[in-house]
């Protein structure tokens, strides 16, 4: 979902095809994963289960 991540991470975060993965890793690997993991984990947490459950199960029980 590119639309998700922020556009500044597209460049190291997604990928076409095997080989684009494959030199995407090894890019990583290679600058020490330089991407910033505390802002990435922050944008990603608006996704954990403890916030999303209660959201589903509103949604759910709006169609039972």
């Amino acid at each position: 979902y590119p639309e998700l991540l922020p556009r500044e991470y597209h460049a190291d975060c997604l990928y076409d095809d095997d080989a684009q993965l494959a030199d995407g890793l090894v890019h990583l690997v290679q600058r020490h994963m330089q991407i910033d993991r505390h802002e990435l984990r922050r944008w990603a947490l608006r996704f954990d289960w403890k916030k999303m459950a209660p959201t589903y199960d509103i949604a759910l029980a709006g169609m039972v």
